[in-house]
């Protein structure tokens, strides 16, 4: 007699196995997601460590991608270079937090070879956001409206698409 369990119910397993895998991703998410700031984000006109004036919402009229995010951050480490790509196609406000002096910012940001500048964040803006983790992520469109938040690595692709969708619906 053969035991093996039929095709079809090894894929109705596997889709099952699927779809609560995914549940218990999201669920976990939402959760981590959960104190972030999901409706108008504050106005705000500040000098990056740089030098350079940083704004939200964008003059450009483009969505902006905020990221805190801390030098000490391994997580960080995979998702600076995706916003360091975007930056050169949408707004950038990067926020430093937990990350020393604007000295250590300047140092960190030239180090690692990026083009964006950093707000050095002393707990006010990563309050107001609800950030309790790195990386932070909230795409804002051009009327200062939070439309996606993430908290964790995120990837250049997820990142497009999320202000991607943003300017097609503003």
């Amino acid at each position: 007699m053969n035991d093996a369990p039929a095709p079809r119910s090894k894929t109705k397993r596997l889709l099952v196995e699927a779809l609560i895998a995914i549940g218990l991703f999201y669920g976990i998410s939402a959760y981590f997601q959960k104190d972030m700031l999901k409706d108008t984000a504050p106005v705000i006109a500040a000098k990056g460590v740089n030098g350079t004036s940083l704004s939200l919402p964008s003059a450009t009229g483009k969505p902006t991608l905020v990221y805190f995010f801390a030098s000490w951050c391994g997580a960080c480490k995979l998702t600076s270079p995706a916003v360091d790509n975007i930056a050169g196609d949408y707004p950038v406000l990067a926020i430093a937090a937990d990350s020393g002096s604007d000295t250590d910012v300047i140092a960190f940001l030239k180090e690692k070879g990026y083009g964006f500048d950093a707000i050095n964040d002393k707990g006010t803006l990563t309050t107001h956001f609800g950030v309790s983790g790195f990386p932070s992520l909230y795409v804002v469109d051009a009327r200062g409206e939070v439309r996606f938040v993430t908290r964790g690595v995120s990837t250049e692709p997820a990142l497009r698409a999320r202000l991607f969708l943003t300017e097609l619906l503003q």
